[in-house]
């Protein structure tokens, strides 16, 4: 069984619902690049 001593999911999940509207401090045309390239690998 494998233990997520440093809560890593937990902080990529808050992550992925605070990114749905865009990446803070970055542009929409980039936060946009940057969420469908990173999302296309990170299927749930």
């Amino acid at each position: 069984m494998k233990v997520d001593s440093l809560k890593q999911k937990e902080k990529y999940l808050k992550w992925k619902e605070s990114a749905k509207d865009g990446i803070p401090n970055l542009s929409k045309e980039n936060s946009d690049l940057f969420l469908r390239f990173y999302m296309i690998g990170k299927m749930d």
